[in-house]
């Protein structure tokens, strides 16, 4: 008889186990209840409910993913800026990324660019590269870019934090440009 209750225990315990770490595992993924798509940005993209996506009317070719003010404790509202890039002919992501590069540091020689290597999100490969910045405020803040090239278009994400969190953010960053589909 004892036998048999520590058995149940035992049985207990594990299936306890199994679904603690299933709650625990649990994908970030399903956070992300709202879809983005459009065929003139050429992309779908899912995001938390409690973002939001603006038009930049300076650049029709750019939008953003903007965490919705309302976080007393976080006032800086973290974000994703997507750009599609139409190009005239295919290049390589490693081209592409190096243009991108030389881009921003023709345009912020101070900046320390760090080319960061290919990071898989979703079923694409994405050049990435890292640099901080101090904003007007004295903000430090951390943007981590990814990009990519389908055919003749060059896809471009730039995820900002500030610097002390975006080691909380960059998975909800990296989860959200998983579910990025080119249309």
């Amino acid at each position: 008889m004892n036998y048999l209750c520590d058995m149940h225990k035992v049985i207990l315990l594990f299936c306890t186990a199994i679904l603690l770490y299933s709650c625990g595992t649990q994908s970030k993924k399903s956070s992300l209840t709202e879809q983005f798509s459009s065929d003139s940005y050429h992309l779908f993209l899912q995001f938390p409910a409690d973002w939001e996506v603006l038009k930049n009317p300076q650049d029709p070719q750019s939008i953003a993913f903007v965490q919705k003010a309302g976080n007393k404790q976080d006032a800086y509202q973290e974000n994703i800026v997507f750009w599609l890039e139409e190009m005239p002919m295919s290049v390589t992501d490693s081209v592409y990324l190096q243009a991108s590069v030389t881009q921003l540091k023709i345009a912020n020689p101070e900046l320390n660019i760090i080319k960061r290597g290919k990071v898989k999100l979703g079923n694409y490969d994405f050049s990435s590269f890292s640099f901080d910045m101090q904003g007007k405020n004295k903000a430090a803040y951390a943007i981590i870019g990814y990009c990519l090239v389908i055919g003749k278009r060059g896809y471009n994400f730039s995820c900002t934090a500030l610097k002390p969190d975006m080691p909380q953010y960059l998975p909800l960053f990296q989860d959200m440009i998983s579910t990025f589909k080119p249309l």
